[in-house]
């Protein structure tokens, strides 16, 4: 028999504790294929290096990445399809205590991946048009009241005449939002919720996408939230 396979307890090197093999991580090159350390005692090790040496040790990270990105990128796959409501909460986590960085690294991503962005674009209009589809199916009550509402709010602020052939213009045209995708929508530039007024100055052509995330936004503020190249 191997020799991997008859050993079921190990002492520590650090702790002298005799432990399962369970207690201590693989190493396929040792002898008994398990390291010399328990898994309590390597945490600690790295811990008091990390302390003392974080420079060093976050150089040696990055290191190990750019050299095993692939084998990296599949295992923090694995371990959010394991546990995908843990993955979520520990991202939010990490978004709220680094802003600037998380925005600094979007900006970066969506810079180095157009193509991906246009069809994250794609995919999340068509969800985001179900969705609002199946709330409308679900409530209609709801919806023929908010359709009331913002017609009396059109009315309120003012309705000018828009001809068919200044929205088949304005369609014709890429997004003024982000100037990639085509034009789908009709955009009111100034919300009408805040005010704007249905007519020719106050329309532009829009994505579904761009025209979803800005919503009842006024231009700048949705210029100062969305990150450039989004």
């Amino acid at each position: 028999m191997n020799s991997k396979e008859i050993i079921t307890n190990k002492q520590c090197l650090d702790c002298q504790e005799i432990k399962p093999r369970t207690e201590f991580s693989k190493r396929t090159y040792s002898k008994d294929g398990l390291q010399g350390r328990c898994k309590i005692c390597a945490r600690t090790l790295d811990r008091s290096r990390h302390a003392a040496n974080p420079e060093k040790e976050q150089a040696r990270n990055r290191a190990w990445y750019a050299a095993n990105s692939e084998k990296e990128r599949a295992r923090q796959r694995e371990r959010y399809a394991s546990n995908p409501e843990k993955a979520r909460a520990r991202n939010r986590v990490r978004r709220a205590a680094n802003p600037e960085k998380e925005r600094a690294r979007s900006r970066a991503w969506h810079d180095a991946n157009p193509e991906k962005v246009r069809a994250q674009r794609a995919a999340n209009s068509e969800k985001e048009r179900a969705r609002s589809r199946a709330w409308r199916a679900a409530n209609p009550e709801k919806s023929r009241l908010g359709s009331h509402h913002r017609r009396a709010r059109k009315k309120a602020n003012g309705i000018f005449l828009v001809t068919p052939k200044e929205i088949r213009r304005m369609l014709t045209k890429t997004c003024y939002l982000c100037n990639i995708a085509l034009s789908t929508e009709i955009e009111h530039i100034i919300p009408i919720s805040r005010g704007g007024r249905h007519s020719i100055g106050n329309l532009l052509g829009a994505c579904g996408a761009c025209n979803s995330r800005k919503g009842s936004k006024l231009l700048m503020e949705y210029r100062l939230r969305t990150p450039r190249g989004e």
